[in-house]
């Protein structure tokens, strides 16, 4: 089970590098959010090199990847009424 909370999603990679090297590979796997994308990436290659690839996306990603806050744009959408502080494109 891949759990969900941000963050924890690049944990899930460790705990994949140390099943994969002790051999462990999993015949099922269930997740939510971000433990739900790295399920599908891990069952789609359970391998280590799937695993290390899994792990170069985690360590490109930046908290502005995901979550683009801006202080200025935040105030200018509180102020207009708009119904989200945080620009919901990405």
């Amino acid at each position: 089970m891949f759990a969900a909370g941000g963050s924890l999603g690049a944990v899930q990679v460790g705990m994949l590098k140390a099943l994969v090297a002790a051999g462990i590979a999993a015949d099922f796997v269930v997740g939510a959010s971000v433990g739900a994308i790295n399920a599908v990436t891990y069952a789609a290659d359970p391998t280590a090199e799937g695993v290390e690839r899994l792990e170069a996306i985690w360590r490109r990603v930046r908290r502005r990847d995901v979550f683009p806050l801006s202080p200025i744009g935040g105030m200018v959408r509180l102020l207009s009424g708009r119904d989200h502080l945080v620009s919901p494109d990405g």
